[in-house]
């Protein structure tokens, strides 16, 4: 196996100085960089176009069968070795750099995930097409494909990533269904659930491995958990990964959630009458009438003026979206639910002396506690002292519920969740070199050692078992290349799919 390095179609495998080729790619900052130097020898003048940054020049760099890099020349920097060489120091930013700088416009999908993913590429990435929306400059003419995008049935319904890097959507895509992607050396675009085949990590053994689940993917049980994994198994593997470290971080550890500022849909409607807000009395000119609370919507809302109903199924009852503002002609007998200004508007003023009644849901201020018990028991029998319940603060009025009792996890009690999963563990991270290919960001496999487990406990959130066998996500890797046929890899890899 010989490294070859090309810029622009041209070989510059000899004017390469390859032990000083260093590719390190990350999830945690989208994309990779590669460095190197390249000694040019014989001018000074012109400096070769392939080597200016401002050209984007394509880069490639690695073997016939493995491609180590691909992507473009971000900086050049030259320097004189002597009056008739010249070296230049050169970093590259590998093909996601199409998708970071490509800002999307107004545009909202719906349908399948995958097809989100595939649309938004095409629309916004993909090679000659014109960017739309509000800006009007052509893109770059990306290489750019989808061909390993997962086709996945989880629906997308409205998703508008406004002016923001196609990268960041696909982050956001790639969060909400619990994927990884990443951008290949090719410029293919892999977005994957990590029991697909294109996320397993480049091991000879794929076996079942039971684990306790430290990361909680979508659908998965919690606690002990059985997954067929590519399989480092750290005993038989000693010789190759003599170099793994395994550190276990419990600064974060997260055993009770508290959500509050948020507001909540009463389960039980209000009703405001004359009797109890003596604002609700018809004078024959008055259109507005405050209420108490915030009204959800219309269609958790009633108004009776003496014995006339107003309600969505009558037609007579709307939202008034804009602060005093009708949203149809003033002469029709309707009733506006205001949230804005908490309250109900009529066209036509009620007459006087009558009786206005309002019955509605409302928002509510609410405030929950998501605890994890279980946790939390093993973390006071650690300490020996105490309950064990150490607290997140979730202050966030942008939890409150968004349509008035909707089915579905609220946002509240879903942050809740996600926190608690997150910071409700022990996190694990495992870092080994090793000069076997084809490892990168976003790949999925299993760490097992019967050698490094504990003495007698079994596996839960804050214990290995008696036998270490842990799920962990590849989150970066740096790769340097010693000579003409060796590359060393360091990988860094963590129980959870972020590295968070």
């Amino acid at each position: 196996m010989s490294w070859r390095l090309r810029i622009a179609g041209v070989d510059y495998s000899v004017e390469a100085d390859m032990p000083t080729i260093s590719i390190m790619q990350s999830n945690k900052h989208r994309g990779g960089i590669m460095t190197c130097d390249v000694n040019i020898a014989g001018k000074a003048k012109p400096r070769p176009k392939s080597l200016q940054s401002i050209y984007l020049e394509h880069v490639t760099a690695g073997s016939a069968d493995w491609r180590l890099f691909g992507g473009v020349i971000a900086t050049s920097e030259q320097y004189e070795i002597q009056p008739t060489t010249y070296g230049y120091h050169l970093t590259c930013v590998d093909l996601t750099r199409f998708l970071d700088h490509v800002p999307i416009g107004a545009s909202v999908y719906t349908g399948a995930v995958s097809d989100v993913v595939k649309q938004i590429v095409q629309d916004w990435a993909a090679p000659g097409n014109l960017v739309t929306g509000a800006l009007s400059d052509p893109a770059p003419d990306a290489p750019i494909t989808t061909n390993h995008v997962q086709d996945l049935s989880v629906q997308v319904y409205g998703f508008q990533p406004l002016y923001i890097p196609v990268s960041a959507a696909l982050d956001q895509l790639a969060r909400m269904v619990y994927a990884s992607w990443w951008v290949d050396p090719y410029g293919d675009i892999y977005f994957c659930m990590p029991d697909s085949t294109w996320a397993r990590a480049p091991l000879p053994t794929v076996a079942p491995v039971t684990f306790f689940n430290q990361d909680l993917v979508a659908g998965e049980p919690v606690g002990m958990t059985t997954q067929s994994l590519p399989l480092l198994d750290a005993d038989v593997d000693w010789a190759e990964y003599r170099d793994l470290r395994i550190a276990e971080d419990a600064t974060q550890l997260i055993t009770c959630v508290h959500a509050r500022d948020y507001q909540e849909v009463s389960t039980v409607p209000a009703e405001e009458n004359p009797s109890n807000n003596a604002k609700l009395r018809g004078d024959g000119s008055t259109r507005f009438f405050p209420l108490y609370n915030t009204p959800v919507d219309p269609a958790h809302t009633l108004v009776y003026v003496d014995a006339k109903e107003y309600s969505t199924g009558r037609g007579n009852l709307r939202t008034e979206y804009i602060d005093g503002t009708p949203a149809a002609p003033t002469e029709d007998d309707w009733c506006f639910v205001c949230q804005s200004n908490q309250g109900i508007r009529f066209n036509l003023a009620p007459p006087s002396q009558s009786s206005i009644r309002v019955i509605y849901n409302y928002y509510a201020n609410g405030q929950d506690v998501m605890k994890n018990l279980t946790l939390a028991a093993e973390v006071a029998a650690r300490e020996g002292f105490g309950g064990g319940r150490i607290y997140q603060i979730l202050s966030d009025p942008t939890l409150t519920q968004p349509i008035s009792l909707s089915d579905g996890t609220p946002p509240w009690l879903a942050a809740e969740q996600i926190t608690l999963s997150r910071y409700g563990r022990i996190k694990y991270k495992a870092t080994f070199s090793t000069r076997r290919s084809g490892w990168r960001p976003g790949q999925v496999f299993a760490i097992q050692s019967a050698r490094r487990g504990d003495q007698a406990d079994a596996a839960s959130y804050n214990t290995w078992g008696q036998t270490f066998r842990q799920r962990f996500w590849v989150v970066q890797t740096s790769t340097k290349l010693n000579n003409d046929d060796v590359a060393d890899t360091r990988v860094e890899a963590h129980a959870d799919i972020w590295g968070e």
